[in-house]
């Protein structure tokens, strides 16, 4: 049994001990081999991280009972989807996994261990919810237990919400949070075993992990939030390596922390305090000295420890949580090396600006391709690179410089933009749109030049006429008129002429295109994924696993106008969301959104829902319950400027007043995040639809 403050009260510690007897069995025998320490020794280490957090909490956020069993027995418990590695012969499969993972998890050891450990945290809270719970001596938290586990790596934090129960406090999020944080906190030399890694047939990028734990020492939370890392290295080992080790574990435990948003969510929400205190580096003690990293590892922790230091000076990691806090660390001159190689970048890119914005095209062309092979890893080079080359109409070197963009980082808005336009040109206007959706979403969210936010606009707008989407083409047009006059760019402008004249063909097709009624039933509507991943067969499902977190999938035709889609639905978790008059690619449209009790009205413009303070989001409540796990029916009527909706073939809701650029499009599903729906039979009947004119 654990020690610790919060073990050792009574009611907590009885609870717990058939869940502690029933980790020690299920880590009898560790199934992933070459792994670092997942075992209840590593729970074990992680609930002394938590009992020291826990006890920093101010008086209004300290754990009572209730809260204290749910965090520690998910601390116990957390891993143990590492040791499903039968997954793949189970129901849960189907739920978790599409069928290409599955048969994948099942032909192949090395694709199943990297399939458990990547969704280790949703199969252990599934497993949690559905067989361990049923021996535990408490059941009333299981829910609570399943949470914790699935928030423990991975999910966003800020879906959770706390809330009470039992009369008391269930402070979710931050049971999450804490169990998270000390979970990253275990990352010292008990977690690995050189001596096994000897035999392991794992690549040096694996290696490289248990290499940084090895000299890792001890891992401590101090008082006020003080989190010490002390390191102890071999005598072999040059300054160079200290350097990378100590900045790869430090730095990259302020990363992790920075990008999960903990370091803010525990002081703001919590009053939890948070540093990464200076280091403490012992001697090497001779009997127990530490290895030499081998050379093959040395060169990963290079080239991670390179990549983490750009990040840094880019400003793009995360901000400091200290500064001047103990001694002054000498700057190895491996970090000077890749400063100095940013600032020459940014020197490339401002001279290319340059020389481009006094018409020295070619010359600022030549000056990128110089420095994009000194510097190939370099996105923002590659991507000016791409982005100049394409205003030239170097169609082919312009998509091959931003696919290096792309590939080199997280690419950026201008690779993405480029692949957009070039992909289209190859006429694959699908995997054009999948970049232009991400140019799209970016924005919304920071300010981009009216130039290229327009070019986003006309880029969209081609590819959308291409799959027959005129209306929803032309409206993208007008957008881009009301930034910036295309027609004002430079001559020379091969990219921008091309889509002025892909905008003036739009405007003729869709003037060639009338109103007609139309009596259509379709039954069989085929549907394309947009985003996320699906399973089709033998319902549809949504597939949650999916790093955009949102899921799309659409059918029908950007033609239709007036119509009825009906569809049942089986609610699993959250809400159903439905699509009407979508644009081709689901990046403006109307959706509803179906909850156990609440309908909630979306209109989505360019790929951003808004919120209810622009009234593009409204709610209202139903007047009954949808019930989960149970087959619902759905219709919803289009007609003209008015969507009703049916439940069960009860009318629940008569929406009017959207905005008038919903005037026709396809039908769909879409969830996001932690939702999960199940839909069957869906089918439209078509009552108003564009047509050609006849001659």
């Amino acid at each position: 049994m654990p020690k610790g403050a919060l073990s050792r009260r009574q009611a907590v510690r009885r609870d717990l001990k058939p869940i502690c007897q029933q980790a020690k069995g299920i880590w009898a025998t560790p199934e992933l081999t070459y792994y670092t320490d997942h075992t209840v020794c590593h729970s074990t280490r992680v609930i002394e991280h938590i009992e020291n957090l826990a006890a920093l909490l101010p008086p209004a956020h300290k754990l009572n009972d209730n809260e204290a069993f749910v965090l520690l027995a998910a601390a116990l418990l957390h891993d143990v989807g590492m040791q499903r590695v039968n997954v793949f012969d189970s129901d849960l499969a189907h739920t978790l996994f599409t069928p290409e993972e599955v048969e994948q998890g099942r032909s192949s050891r090395a694709c199943c261990e990297e399939l458990v450990r990547e969704h280790h945290h949703l199969i252990g809270a599934e497993w949690i919810r559905t067989e361990l719970s049923s021996s535990w001596a408490n059941r009333n938290f299981v829910e609570e237990v399943a949470s914790v586990v699935k928030g423990h790596t991975k999910a966003d934090l800020s879906t959770l919400q706390d809330y009470r129960k039992a009369r008391k406090p269930m402070q979710i999020r931050l049971l999450a949070a804490l169990l998270r944080l000390a979970d990253e906190l275990d990352l010292d030399f008990q977690r690995v075993d050189l001596d096994r890694l000897k035999h392991a047939s794992i690549t040096p990028e694996s290696k490289a992990h248990w290499w940084k734990c090895h000299y890792v020492e001890s891992v401590d939370v101090l008082e006020h939030g003080r989190v010490q890392v002390t390191f102890r290295f071999c005598s072999e080992d040059t300054s160079e390596v200290r350097d990378i080790i100590r900045g790869l574990v430090l730095d990259g435990l302020r990363q992790k922390m920075a990008n999960d948003h903990l370091m803010d969510l525990l002081w703001k929400d919590y009053g939890l305090p948070l540093t990464i205190d200076e280091e403490v580096i012992l001697p090497d003690a001779g009997v127990t000295a530490k290895k030499p990293v081998p050379q093959p590892v040395l060169d990963v922790l290079r080239r991670d420890f390179d990549s983490l230091t750009r990040q840094q000076l880019a400003g793009q990691a995360f901000p400091r949580d200290h500064e001047g806090a103990g001694e002054t660390r000498a700057v190895h001159p491996r970090v000077i090396s890749v400063a100095a190689s940013v600032q020459a970048e940014q020197s490339v890119l401002q001279q290319a600006r340059n020389l481009w914005a006094h018409g020295a095209s070619a010359e600022a062309v030549e000056t990128l391709r110089r420095a994009a092979a000194a510097y190939p890893d370099s996105a923002p080079i590659q991507a000016m690179l791409g982005d100049l080359l394409l205003s030239q109409g170097q169609w082919k070197a312009a998509h091959s410089a931003a696919a290096r963009a792309v590939e080199s980082a997280y690419g950026t808005f201008l690779a993405h933009l480029t692949l957009g336009i070039t992909f289209a040109r190859r006429g694959n206007h699908n995997k054009a749109l999948e970049h232009l959706r991400i140019t799209d979403l970016t924005c919304q969210h920071i300010r981009i030049a009216p130039r290229y936010h327009a070019r986003v606009h006309m880029a969209i707008a081609n590819s959308l006429a291409a799959l027959g989407d005129y209306w929803y083409a032309l409206e993208r047009i007008d957008s881009a008129h009301a930034l910036f006059d295309p027609s004002a760019t430079l001559p020379a402008d091969a990219a921008d002429r091309e889509l002025n004249t892909a905008a003036s063909e739009a405007l003729n097709l869709a003037q060639a295109m009338i109103l007609e009624p139309s009596s259509r039933e379709i039954a069989k509507l085929r549907f394309q994924e947009v985003l996320g991943r699906w399973a089709k067969k033998p319902i549809v499902r949504f597939e949650s696993l999916t790093t955009l977190m949102e899921g799309m999938l659409l059918a029908g035709s950007s033609a239709w106008v007036d119509y009825i889609f009906e569809c049942e639905f089986q609610l699993v978790n959250l809400a159903a969301g439905f699509f009407v008059r979508a644009d081709a690619w689901g990046t403006t449209g109307l959706m509803m959104q179906i909850g156990p009790r609440r309908l909630r009205r979306h209109q989505m413009v360019h790929s951003s829902y808004g919120d209810q303070s622009d009234r593009r989001v409204s709610e209202k409540d139903l007047p009954f319950s949808v019930k989960l796990y149970e087959w619902h029916n759905v219709r919803f009527e289009v007609l003209g400027g008015t969507l009703r909706t049916w439940i069960d073939d009860e009318f629940v809701d008569k929406w009017s007043g959207f905005l008038p650029l919903y005037a026709s499009g396809k039908v769909g599903f879409r969830l996001w995040g932690r939702e999960f729906t199940l839909y069957k039979n869906p089918r439209v009947t078509v009552t108003k639809m564009w047509v050609p004119r006849e001659e």
